[in-house]
């Protein structure tokens, strides 16, 4: 059996997996090396195709927010068409800053993942609901002000109830979409 050491085992694995500390927005685009930023997304453009005729690359444009600092991402190849709305908070992996005609911007590479904040809340109030942006859902209120997607197949059994009075239910967030519900 190949015996390997113990430093070139950690080397490797920083090779394959470089560190990406968090970094705040306000710092993230003096950096010269990969880094993690977290935010609330504030704004996300349509997946577009860029590149040759032969080969074209997804990219998709958002900008996220952190205090008070706003700071565009350009999201290549996997990283352009994972889902994600306004409003959503998000950590970004492995991005390095990038200067381009647009101006300082982040930029994904190919060890970039991309991780919308869950939350669980095992206690909460909606006391209204409107049409979502998308044709299959619908957007709740809670009682704090807040906002949250459902899907009108998952919202459907509280409808009728809400006519009457508030909701209380126990919700999974991912970013600003809820994933589970039930009432309390």
């Amino acid at each position: 059996m190949l015996k390997v050491e113990e430093h070139l085992k950690q080397r490797a694995t920083e090779l394959l997996e470089p560190p990406s500390p968090i970094t705040s927005l306000s710092a993230s685009l003096g950096t010269t090396t990969l880094i993690t930023v977290e935010g609330e997304v504030v704004e996300v453009s349509a997946v577009k195709a860029v590149g040759s005729i032969k080969q074209k690359i997804p990219l998709k444009n958002i900008r996220i927010k952190q205090d008070q600092h706003i700071i565009p991402i350009s999201l290549w190849r996997e990283a352009a068409v994972v889902a994600m709305a306004v409003g959503d908070t998000v950590t970004i992996s492995h991005v390095k800053a990038a200067t381009s005609s647009y101006g300082a911007q982040l930029q994904s590479t190919a060890l970039t993942k991309i991780k919308a904040k869950e939350e669980v809340r095992t206690s909460t109030f909606i006391v209204g609901v409107i049409e979502g942006e998308e044709e299959e859902s619908v957007r709740v209120l809670f009682e704090d002000g807040e906002t949250a997607l459902i899907l009108n197949e998952m919202w459907a059994p509280f409808d009728e109830k809400l006519k009457k009075e508030k909701v209380n239910v126990q919700i999974r967030l991912v970013g600003k979409k809820i994933t589970e519900i039930r009432e309390m």
